[in-house]
């Protein structure tokens, strides 16, 4: 397949487009002349005329125009001039290529991600090292003129700690912003408990991960004692401050009558017990004590059961574990006489087994040995 190239032959009128006669016979102008001329040229997107050139209107047979890479491309070798001959422009000899942006300027804490590359028109992006946020653009554009737009990597901080209402910030940071990952603690004033987390974190993303605890004060609700009786109650009771109990009629008290609000709630409460108890205990024991049947085991019983504690048939009671290891030694020596009895008894029985009748015959021979003067018994 034949290619062929239309070539337009454009031509000028040099001199007066017409001429006329005049009545001395003779012409008042030489007949003009025409010649090869070229239109102006055409380029790709990577050059252009220079200025001088652009401002030509006219391209005569051997004139000559400068071009240049066009903004944003730089000239990589060949020649800047093409002719015009014949009505034909010579051949661009210029060859242009992208500009090069290169790395762009280094900045702490800050890198790009350069897989576009750093020609014309490429896309670079900035990337921050941790604990640091970017002010700027998300992307940064090589142009005519550099990359574009300008940005930084910034410390990451939360705002300044907030105090609390009776407490304190216990822990913070050297610096007044505290930057990421820095930690916030805080206590309340005694008489105060804390409500929330005690310690709060900075976060990436300048916030922190909790708001602050609040500070409370301490409070213990109403006690209550069985069979007992608050000598001045309140509505409330705030950290230290006292309650004292009285027992019912009928019953005693075993611990301190005075409780304390602390941070953690009362103190030990007393305890009321039925004075029956009381007076059961004191009497056993004295019979106990008196009685000489019982033994010092006894008397060790009845002071065992003088002694405070709790109720009988309790399970923390002392003298139910008394008695049950009196009851274990009883059965101990039952068990003991009854093994004695057995051993004994099985020994006569085999004894018996073999009697030949010795003790018998003895008897008799010392019967017959008797003088015969005396009289038997």
């Amino acid at each position: 397949m034949l290619l062929s190239t239309l070539v337009i032959l454009v031509f000028k009128l040099i001199g007066n487009k017409s001429i006329l006669c005049q009545d001395d016979g003779e012409y008042n102008s030489v007949p003009p002349e025409c010649t090869h001329e070229c239109s102006k040229p055409t380029l790709t997107d990577m050059m252009v005329l220079t200025d001088d050139s652009s401002l030509k209107n006219d391209f005569p047979d051997g004139s000559k125009v400068t071009i240049e890479c066009a903004y944003g491309f730089e000239a990589d070798h060949g020649s800047d001039t093409i002719t015009c001959t014949g009505g034909t422009w010579s051949d661009v000899e210029l060859v242009c290529k992208k500009k090069d942006c290169g790395s762009p300027p280094t900045s702490p804490n800050l890198m790009y991600n350069m897989a576009d590359g750093t020609l014309l028109g490429a896309l670079i992006q900035p990337v921050c090292d941790e604990g640091y946020y970017l002010q700027g653009s998300s992307y940064r554009q090589c142009l005519p003129f550099g990359w574009s737009g300008n940005v930084e990597c910034l410390l990451i901080t939360c705002d300044k700690p907030t105090e609390i209402l009776n407490g304190m910030i216990t822990k913070r940071p050297d610096s007044e912003l505290p930057k990421m990952d820095d930690v916030i603690e805080y206590t309340c004033n005694p008489g105060f408990k804390l409500i929330g987390n005690k310690s709060i974190l900075c976060q990436d993303d300048g916030e922190y991960n909790s708001v602050p605890p609040v500070c409370t004060p301490i409070e213990c609700q109403v006690p209550h004692v069985q069979f007992g009786v608050l000598k001045e109650k309140k509505s409330n009771y705030t950290h230290k401050s006292e309650a004292v109990f009285q027992c019912q009629s009928g019953y005693i008290m075993e611990g301190s009558p005075r409780i304390v609000c602390e941070e953690h709630g009362w103190s030990t409460l007393p305890v009321c017990i039925k004075e029956s108890y009381r007076t059961t205990k004191k009497v056993t024991a004295t019979t106990a004590s008196t009685s000489t049947s019982t033994g010092s085991s006894s008397t060790t019983l009845g002071l065992k059961e003088m002694m405070p504690g709790p109720p009988p048939n309790s399970p923390d009671s002392p003298d139910l574990g008394y008695t049950l290891a009196v009851i274990g030694c009883i059965f101990f020596a039952l068990v003991v006489c009854f093994c004695i009895v057995a051993i004994v008894r099985h020994h006569i029985k085999r004894k018996g087994s073999y009697d030949t009748g010795e003790a018998l015959k003895t008897k008799e021979e010392l019967l017959l040995k008797t003088p015969s003067n005396l009289t038997p018994i």
